[in-house]
């Protein structure tokens, strides 16, 4: 019968890896054939060394801690709740394997998606096991860049992976010494933990205090991608006031964890009680309310002369991103020279000067040369074309179907994939001229298109467009629509 199970088990497994396996493979015959395959074997062998020791780590832990509230409560009996041992008392005697097996697939369940998120850590481990320095460190912490791109994901990585952990391995055990009816709210919120239970769980929450800490530490150096100043990165208040915040919450939280391991000398509950609303309460004020008064009473009155210096660095380093670090400026006299054979010389650069403004143009295309509701411009383009000898720069823009506006009654299956198949024909202007009435002149109009210059539009219909988002079917018995 053991056989039996195996067997399903394993074809379970087969099956839910398939797809899993099927993408590999299919991977891995690109990549050979285009004489990559040790790429692909070196990206996939450390996704899967990454996957498996998060798996370790994550299963290994709380295994661990779910064993040590075992054995610290192994001579007391799980207590079934009220509700379940009042109605059916067979239930009674299940509680201890369904808890036992359901935590197991728990930490199971909570091991594999650790490790799905780690195996996708592959790119960021090996940048950081081949880290390179810039050779430019940032105004702020003096840190070079190469820290930024190649350590702090692994660090910020490594914390939040972290302290998800430890919150589980806290958990996991007090929903246990809930069921061995370890924790007592009759004796008082001061001492419904005691003894090694206590301990075991204030030595947790001390870890996931230490990691915490650790966070804002990191927070410190992710002000620099800050968008809450003038201009992206750090600002005023942010290294002001945030800065500090983080700095001071870090201490708090190392004094918070020292609390919880000095309240393993002292009877009751109530120092980490005190401990974590202590820690709330500056939160509140030190990460909320002082960054908030910082920016209304100092930074927003002068908020120019405030936020000057870091509005330089956003420039700079901008500059620097984009290779301009190097360019330099002078100083362009205006003459006031212009003649008429200048402007003759230059008639084809005036001729061509856009006046239509983007939005605008698109909102009058709409109206005068959709034509139907079912029809859109998506938006409007710059191009140019030689027309009657003449190169002439124009703005143009196809009119696409828009499914969606097709009347509630006509939408099937035959008319969206067979029928309403493509958009028909463009809307076409030149860029500086208007008619007496106001609206653009244009070179090409309407269904069938009519053009007023030397351009044949061979094929009208567009199937391909910037509105395309559905697949159709052509070339098929059913007469696909043009216009009315």
């Amino acid at each position: 019968m053991k056989l039996w199970w195996w067997l399903i088990g394993m074809i379970v497994l087969l099956l839910i890896c398939a797809s899993t396996v099927i993408h590999w493979l299919t991977e891995y015959w690109w990549f050979d054939a285009t004489g990559f395959a040790h790429v692909f074997r070196l990206r996939l062998g450390w996704s899967v060394l990454c996957a498996g020791l998060a798996f370790v780590v994550y299963s290994a832990v709380l295994l661990a801690n779910c064993g040590v509230a075992l054995w610290l409560t192994r001579d007391r009996t799980f207590v079934a709740p009220q509700n379940i041992s009042s109605r059916n008392s067979t239930w009674a005697p299940l509680i201890p394997g369904i808890t036992i097996y359901g935590g197991i697939g728990l930490i199971g369940l909570l091991a594999m998606g650790a490790a799905q998120r780690s195996a996708q850590s592959w790119e960021v481990l090996l940048k950081f096991l081949n880290a390179t320095p810039f050779g430019i460190t940032d105004p702020i912490y003096q840190q070079d860049i190469g820290f930024y791109v190649f350590r702090m994901p692994v660090y910020q990585g490594l914390q939040s992976q972290g302290l998800e952990l430890l919150v589980w391995a806290l958990i996991l055990p007090l929903a246990l010494y809930a069921l061995k009816g370890e924790i007592r709210f009759e004796r008082g919120w001061k001492y419904f933990l005691t003894g090694p239970v206590k301990a075991h769980l204030c030595g947790l929450m001390s870890a996931i205090a230490l990691v915490s800490a650790l966070g804002y530490w990191l927070a410190r150096y992710d002000l620099l991608y800050s968008p809450s100043g003038v201009v992206f990165g750090a600002g005023y208040t942010d290294v002001n006031a945030r800065l500090h915040a983080y700095s001071i919450m870090g201490v708090i939280t190392l004094v918070i964890a020292l609390l919880f391991i000095v309240s393993l000398w002292r009877q009751g509950f109530s120092l980490p009680a005190a401990s974590i609303s202590l820690y709330f309460a500056i939160l509140l004020i030190v990460g909320g309310l002082y960054p908030w008064l910082q920016q209304s009473i100092v930074v927003e009155p002068n908020e120019l002369d405030k936020e000057a210096p870091f509005i330089d660095h956003n420039l700079k380093f901008t500059r620097s991103a984009y290779g301009l670090a190097d360019v330099q400026s002078e100083e362009f006299i205006v003459k006031d020279n212009l003649n008429v054979a200048a402007l003759e010389q230059n008639a084809g650069t005036l001729n061509n000067i856009r006046l239509w403004d983007y939005q605008t143009l698109l909102s009058t295309y709409q109206e005068l040369q959709s034509l139907r509701l079912y029809y859109r411009f998506h938006d409007i383009d710059i191009d140019r074309y030689s027309l009657e000898g003449d190169y002439r720069q124009v703005m143009l823009a196809a009119r696409e179907l828009d499914y969606d506006a097709v009347p509630a009654k006509a939408q099937n299956w035959v008319n969206q994939r067979l029928k309403y198949t493509h958009g028909y024909g463009l809307a076409m202007s030149p860029v500086n001229q208007v008619t007496v009435e106001g609206l653009p002149d244009f070179f090409i109009q309407n269904i069938p298109p009519v053009t007023t210059v030397d351009i044949a539009i061979d094929q009208p219909r567009i199937y391909y467009g910037e509105e395309t988002d559905h697949h159709i079917y052509t070339g098929t018995s059913t007469e696909e629509f043009d216009y009315p």
